[in-house]
């Protein structure tokens, strides 16, 4: 374990722990101003888990979430990604309305909309733990809330009710229209 005082690189902490380290041990660490191009540095300024199985335990209560939750942030990161896309179509340029982009752009966003299932009481406040993607591309936006819906349905007790199966397809449904998106490029 670092003593308190320590200064580490996060290269050093990723390999400690993992990808997301800056996020769950952010309480512990303050971070080093660093020249321009160098790696980001972190002063300890409180003891940090000494195994990586005390960091696991921390990392699933800090990104727990009860189900319901989760399930209302994927839909919305995909409501905000198709918003992006339709804002993309609605400004193309009048020779592009026609092309090959716009109608790539009108399939991926008729793929991504969906309105969320809804969720039975019952199952609203199962606590999750989504651990999200780090990459901000919109198909690493997208792959997150996959994800995230997909934990959620494998968090789900079994046997299941009716309702909650009618939850469970409908999410299914989406996520597999979801993960079949190309995100169009602009150009080629």
């Amino acid at each position: 374990m670092l003593p308190v005082g320590t200064i580490a690189t996060k290269v050093m902490l990723e390999k400690m722990y993992d990808s997301h380290v800056t996020l769950v041990l952010s309480h512990s660490l303050e971070p080093v101003p660093v020249p321009p191009r160098a790696r980001k540095r972190y002063r300890l300024i409180k003891e940090i888990p000494a195994s990586r199985e005390e960091y696991l335990k921390l990392k699933n209560v800090y990104f727990s979430r009860p189900l319901l939750e989760v399930i209302e942030s994927a839909y919305a990161e995909i409501a905000v990604l198709a918003e992006e896309l339709q804002n993309w179509y609605d400004n193309l340029p009048e020779p592009l309305t026609e092309g090959e982009l716009a109608q790539n752009l009108q399939t991926a966003i008729e793929e991504l909309v969906s309105d969320p299932p809804a969720i039975p009481e019952d199952m609203a406040s199962i606590p999750v733990s989504h651990f999200p993607v780090l990459e901000h591309t919109r198909a690493g936006r997208r792959d997150d809330a996959v994800a995230a819906v997909r934990e959620c349905i494998a968090t789900i007790p079994r046997p299941v009710t009716p309702p909650q199966l009618e939850a469970i397809g409908e999410m299914m449904e989406h996520v597999e229209s979801w993960e079949g998106v190309e995100f169009p490029v602009a150009y080629r």
